[in-house]
C-alpha cells in the first residue's frame, strides 16, 4: 500500500510526547504513512527525540513563565512553524495539545487533531482542531461530542506497552 500523498506532521512540543509518539510513528511509517516531525527545544524533548533517533526538524524554543511571553512565544512559534511547513504537502497535523502547531495548521488550512488527557487542559478558545481524540473516561466531562473520538484505557497505555527493560541503563545508573 502506498501512501505517497499522505504525510502526518507530528509536533513534539515537550517531552512527553516523544515517548507518546514514537510507537505512534513507527506504526504509521510500518504501513507506508510519511511521517514529517518538528520537536520544540524545551525540557528534554530534543534530547528524547535525538535518543529515539527520530528525524526531526527543531522549531522553537520555551519561553519561560511569564504569561505574555507564552502566548507571544506560541504565536511566534506557530509563524515559525507555518514557514517550516509552507511548501511541504501536508495531509494531517497531529500533536498531544501543541498550540502552535494548531495555529499553524489553522493559518495553514491542514486539519488537525489534538489528543488530550486532561479534562481541565486549557485549548485556545477561538482556534479549535478538526478532530480531538481522548480518553473514553473523559466522554462525562465534555460538552459537546462533535469531531470528538475517544479510545479505552490512558495515554501511558500507547507508550509503556512496548517498553523493555534495558539492562544497560540499569547498570548505568549503578
Amino acid at each position: 500500500m502506498n501512501h505517497q500523498k499522505n504525510t502526518f506532521w507530528i509536533d513534539l512540543d515537550n517531552s512527553p510526547h516523544v515517548p507518546f509518539f514514537y510507537p505512534i510513528i513507527k506504526e504509521l511509517k510500518r504501513r507506508d504513512f510519511n511521517v514529517f516531525i518538528t520537536v520544540r527545544d524545551c525540557f528534554q524533548t530534543r534530547g528524547l527525540a535525538d535518543l529515539y533517533k527520530l528525524e526531526y526538524v527543531c522549531v522553537g524554543r520555551h519561553y519561560g513563565k511569564n504569561k505574555l511571553l507564552k502566548v507571544l512565544g506560541t504565536v511566534y512559534r506557530a509563524l515559525q512553524l507555518k514557514q517550516v511547513i509552507h511548501d511541504k504537502k501536508l495531509t494531517l497535523g497531529v500533536s498531544h495539545g501543541s498550540r502552535a502547531q494548531l495555529i499553524a495548521c489553522n493559518l495553514s488550512k491542514i486539519p488537525s487533531v489534538v489528543i488530550s488527557d486532561y479534562e481541565y487542559a486549557q485549548g485556545l478558545v477561538i482556534i479549535r482542531p478538526t478532530w480531538q481524540i481522548m480518553p473514553e473516561i473523559l466522554k462525562e466531562t465534555q460538552t459537546n461530542g462533535k469531531n470528538k473520538l475517544y479510545y479505552p484505557g490512558i495515554k501511558e497505555d500507547i507508550y509503556v506497552a512496548g517498553f523493555q527493560p534495558s539492562q544497560e541503563a540499569l547498570r548505568s545508573l549503578g
